[in-house]
C-alpha cells in the first residue's frame, strides 16, 4: 500500500478541483446504457482503489461524509456533478 497515496486521499479537501475530471470520466462512458455506466464506473473505482492499496469502502465513506457536510464550501460542486451525471445516464 502506498502510504503517501492513502494520506493524500485522506486529507484531500479540494472537491471543486475534481469537477473537470469527473465530467471527463462521465463523458467517456455516456454512450453506454445507464446500468453499464454505473457498473463500469463502479468497477473502475474498485480496481483503482485496490490497485492503490486502498479500501474502496473507506473511500466511499469519506466521500459520503464530505457530501453530507452541511457547511461544506463544495456542496454546490457535489450538486452540479450529481445533476450532470443524472442528465448523462442513458437507459
Amino acid at each position: 500500500m502506498s502510504t503517501g497515496l492513502q494520506d493524500r486521499v485522506s486529507w484531500f479537501q479540494q472537491v471543486a478541483e475534481l469537477r473537470v475530471p469527473v465530467v471527463k470520466i462521465i463523458s467517456a462512458i455516456e454512450e453506454l446504457p445507464g446500468h453499464w455506466q454505473i457498473l463500469a464506473a463502479g468497477l473502475t473505482f474498485f480496481v483503482l482503489c485496490r490497485g492503490g492499496g486502498l479500501d474502496p469502502h473507506e473511500i466511499l465513506q469519506r466521500i459520503t461524509r464530505m457530501e453530507k457536510d452541511a457547511d461544506a464550501p463544495f456542496a454546490k460542486t457535489f450538486k452540479a456533478m450529481k445533476e450532470y451525471a443524472a442528465n448523462e445516464l442513458n437507459d
